[in-house]
């Protein structure tokens, strides 16, 4: 299997092992950091009470994995050389560094932490090195990056339309 393969379907398989540790752990983690977040924050009273329902972190995941899948797939298609699978590569490690820093704010575990250090960032290191090695880090870089950018207002937008579709049962959910 090209070496290109392996990262592109690694980006999927990283995502996969990262999300299951959201899937089991993210309700409880939202509902403690939720509760402390500062006043300025404007949360729903029942959010900021109960957290994230269980049935909003499933359905969040279950709508970023074919985003991820796609960004996978472009990466094995075109050898990494699409800008969409190198933006969600650089994005996915923007999201693990951004898991490192929420535990760091939060002075404690919050969800993501422990494949943080173990799956996402050595997976974003293998890429990044495949990436410079194939010399593919100056091709676009500037569509990469707005790209790997996108994903903060994905993260939000799936989170949003979640909310839309489940209604009264993201709150309350005990």
């Amino acid at each position: 299997m090209k070496d290109t393969t392996v990262v592109s379907v690694g980006l999927f398989a990283a995502w996969v092992v990262h999300d299951i540790e959201e899937l089991l752990t993210m309700r409880t983690t939202s509902r403690r950091v939720l509760q402390r977040s500062p006043r300025w924050v404007p949360l729903p009273p029942e959010l900021e009470r109960s957290g994230i329902s269980q049935a909003q972190v499933n359905l969040t995941v279950a709508l970023m994995a074919p985003v991820v899948a796609a960004a996978s797939w472009r990466g094995a298609v075109t050898e990494c050389r699409s800008p969409f699978f190198r933006g969600a590569v650089l994005g996915f490690g923007f999201h693990g560094l951004a898991h490192l820093a929420g535990s760091f704010v939060a002075q404690g575990y919050t969800t993501g932490l422990l494949t943080t250090p173990t799956v996402v960032l050595p997976f974003w290191r293998k890429a990044h090195t495949l990436l410079r090695r194939k010399n593919l880090l100056n091709d676009a870089p500037i569509l990469t990056t707005t790209i790997a950018l996108c994903g903060l207002p994905l993260l939000g937008g799936v989170h949003v339309i979640a909310w839309r579709i489940l209604g009264d049962r993201v709150l309350g959910e005990k």
